[in-house]
């Protein structure tokens, strides 16, 4: 639900890459804007400490926007007042915003939540919902369907889609032919599938003795109050979506210094705007367990991953799941930069800001020093940020792993796009629904055009 957009740089690279400077972030901003509407915080609901500054570029937002919208909640967590004093205190600037093109820096983050429902505002919410409210009469929604397969003609023109419905009585089963699973070949695109990239979560969690953390939402002693607060007011913890304060960072020293000289001239092959980690903050656990207590945790993740991993078909037949497998961490220099994130995000803790609120470790435990031992708790517990993307990349027609061009165009057929996370060029810093939806805004606008 974290609502930021790339940098500056890193849409860059994605035009230089696919060789179209529509995919700039200046050329971008009219339709990340158009896109959303924007509430800013309430300022009489969010303690004094929880204010926010105007984003920077006053264009980065539309008031008239939407139909997805994005707003803060109106509780933000004390936890996460006593981590911006430590971030602050450790160096790390406060950034004004994050839908800007900058990202380096501490502040607390949008949310797709609406105002003042204090809703998840999601694409079914929003866009979907919008759609079906208009009356247009091209949309019709299936559901409970299966899509088998992409139906062409004899001039490689998508001309429909074959798909089993459970909701109408029709489970029939398709075969196709030819390959490995005898899938008839129309175009041989080698990328599809490949280059899978995502973002890792793992961090060190504490036990602290604030009163009102994001436990207290699910402790019995304490779930009752808080649970008509928000029924009746929309206010209170359960308008927090349990993640509200971010920041984000190169890996400084002296941490820096313990990276491999390879490590080292990998990440340098990032834009200088790209950050290397960010940091999700919030009161719950990664794996606590104890509802009567209360937990204080910084999500730590490299967002400039190099490993890769891939998605595979096992049959022809879509009711079967296909194998996927991140890998990561399969790269040596993503293994480096997670233990030392690691020691850094725990760095934190050893702050004068957070003294007041910490009782003890509690993930991994005070014992665990060694990088050995650091990143065998990072193998044991980190998690996919669901992130995944660019297994149907875009890129130039004479790529021989680019699957779609630049206006998300499957190489080599006609009819055909593919216009969500796959088709990412790249995954950009951050949390990747912002892309999605301005993918979506101007490949419709490109479709429309056309037609």
């Amino acid at each position: 639900m974290i609502y930021n957009r790339g940098t500056i740089g890193s849409y860059q690279a994605w035009a230089d890459q696919v060789g179209d400077d529509s995919w700039t972030f200046d050329n971008l901003l009219p339709y990340f804007s158009r896109g959303i509407k924007f509430s800013p915080p309430n300022t009489k609901l969010r303690a004094a400490n929880a204010s926010v500054p105007a984003e920077a570029n006053p264009d980065a937002f539309n008031a008239t926007g939407g139909p997805l919208q994005v707003s803060y909640p109106n509780f933000a967590q004390v936890f996460a007042s006593y981590i911006d004093g430590a971030m602050r205190e450790s160096g790390i600037p406060e950034q004004q915003g994050f839908s800007s093109g900058s990202l380096l820096g501490r502040q607390h983050a949008p949310l797709t939540i609406s105002y003042p429902e204090q809703e998840r505002s999601s694409s079914e919410v929003s866009y979907l919902r919008a759609a079906l409210r208009s009356g247009r009469d091209n949309l019709k929604v299936h559901t409970h369907t299966l899509a088998k397969r992409v139906l062409f003609d004899d001039g490689k023109t998508a001309t429909g889609v074959q798909v089993e419905s459970s909701a109408y009585g029709n489970a029939n089963v398709y075969t196709l032919t030819a390959q490995e699973y005898n899938i008839t070949v129309l175009v041989h695109r080698p990328g599809v599938g490949t280059d899978m990239q995502d973002h890792l979560d793992f961090g060190p969690v504490w036990y602290t003795n604030l009163e009102d953390g994001v436990g207290a939402d699910s402790d019995p002693a304490t779930r009752g109050p808080i649970e008509e607060e928000y029924r009746v007011n929309r206010t209170g913890q359960l308008t927090n979506a349990g993640v509200d304060y971010i920041g984000w960072e190169t890996l400084p020293e002296p941490y820096r210094s313990s990276l491999s000289k390879n490590a080292i001239e990998d990440l340098a092959q990032f834009p200088a705007d790209w950050p290397e980690l960010e940091y999700e903050i919030t009161g719950a656990s990664l794996a606590g367990t104890d509802p009567s207590k209360r937990y204080g945790t910084i999500i730590t993740i490299p967002v400039s991953p190099l490993s890769r991993g891939w998605v595979n078909i096992t049959s022809a037949d879509t009711n079967d799941l296909p194998l996927v497998n991140p890998n990561q961490l399969s790269h040596p220099t993503d293994r480096e930069l997670a233990v030392q994130a690691f020691k850094r995000a725990r760095s934190f803790f050893d702050t004068q800001a957070m003294k007041p609120i910490l009782i003890k470790e509690y993930m991994p435990g005070a014992n665990v020093t060694s990088d050995e031992q650091i990143l065998d708790y990072i193998m044991a517990s980190s998690y996919q940020n669901w992130h995944a993307s660019c297994t149907c990349r875009m890129g130039k027609v004479s790529d021989p792993l680019a699957v779609v061009n630049s206006r998300a165009q499957v190489i080599g057929v006609k009819g055909l796009r593919v216009v969500d996370a796959s088709s990412f060029r790249l995954l950009p810093p951050g949390h990747p629904q912002s892309t999605v939806y301005v993918m979506a805004e101007k490949i419709a606008e490109h479709i429309m055009a056309t037609a």
